[in-house]
């Protein structure tokens, strides 16, 4: 289970490899039994922080549970 605060790295998507803080913890909206099947039973808001390049904040970002891993 996440909690605020955690640290966390990406495992899917366009952010891959970047790690970030947990912000927010929700609980995702199920639109069947097979939705909770699929993409885990929470949202997780994660702040990456500032891109490298464009040295720009990252809009907060949303992950299921499969799509990161806690690190703390």
């Amino acid at each position: 289970m996440f909690k605020v605060g955690d640290t966390v790295e990406v495992l899917k998507g366009d952010y891959r490899g970047r790690t970030g803080r947990v912000t927010k913890v929700r609980e995702a909206y199920q639109q069947s039994r097979l939705a909770k099947f699929h993409f885990g039973k929470h949202r997780i808001t994660v702040d990456l922080g500032k891109d490298e390049r464009s040295g720009k904040h990252i809009p907060l970002q949303e992950f299921s549970e499969r799509g990161i891993r806690k690190l703390s």
